[in-house]
């Protein structure tokens, strides 16, 4: 059974992509079978993988608007790569008129569980399934999320990445109330740290409160942290707290 997990921030310029094809490309050298899944509109992770104009030809409208009946059908979309376990589906330009397209079916049904309910028919072909999504909240993201099991966050080290992160987490519960779902927040990562920065520091020891910081130098300093909700909740609310009380823990 595939696990899908989508990177997911609605601020651009977080390496968002870039830790998309990074992922894809440990977990591959590790031996899993890997999907890595393009749906930002920019292609930047499909031309990394030299795939500049192969999605363009492809009906998207099928894959996410519609119940295919064939694994064959979904299979038709994805293409492999040069590197070894490592398939994708690539994006296209056509995405940005999809997102109208899945509004109108969205107004008559549940038309962001199509998606959800094509990959599943790959559910025996890939250990993981990583979506690099569009950096704007739309309809297109709205189906990834509701395809995946966990969602995964890099934010760079400013004050602009929390208002983003509590809007997933809405976004989060709603879908999982609408429809049922068990849509997990598995963590988040930041990326592009100056770790000399006053305001990098201050996160840092306010997130080690939490659990541990796990850090590595893959393209760069990054740490990463794997908190809950509730926690980076309050974290962010209140970014000058050097403890945290009982009740939020």
């Amino acid at each position: 059974m595939s696990e899908i997990i989508s990177l997911i921030n609605e601020k651009g310029g977080v390496g968002k992509s870039s830790s998309a094809i990074s992922i894809a490309q440990i977990l591959a050298i590790s031996g899993y079978s890997i999907l890595l899944i393009d749906l930002d509109p920019q292609m930047n992770t499909s031309k990394m993988f030299g795939k500049n104009d192969e999605g363009n030809a492809k009906d998207y409208e099928q894959l996410f608007c519609k119940k295919l009946s064939k694994k064959s059908e979904v299979l038709d979309y994805i293409s492999q790569t040069d590197y070894e376990n490592i398939s994708i589906l690539c994006a296209s330009r056509v995405l940005n008129s999809l997102i109208y397209k899945i509004y109108d079916e969205s107004k008559e049904s549940n038309v962001e569980l199509c998606f959800k309910y094509n990959l599943a028919l790959l559910k025996d072909d890939y250990d993981y399934i990583i979506i690099d999504n569009s950096p704007f909240k739309s309809y297109l993201t709205t189906c990834a999320m509701c395809a995946s099991n966990k969602i995964i966050t890099p934010i760079c080290v400013d004050n602009f990445s929390y208002d983003g992160l509590m809007s997933l987490f809405d976004t989060i519960e709603e879908l999982n109330q609408k429809y049922a779902l068990s849509i997990e927040f598995a963590g988040m990562f930041m990326t592009r740290v100056a770790g000399r920065t006053t305001l990098y520091k201050q996160m840092y020891e306010v997130m080690k409160i939490c659990l541990p910081i796990y850090e590595g130098n893959a393209q760069g300093r990054i740490s990463a942290c794997i908190l809950q909700q509730d926690k980076i909740r309050y974290l962010f609310q209140h970014q000058n707290a050097v403890s945290l009380p009982e009740s939020a823990l």
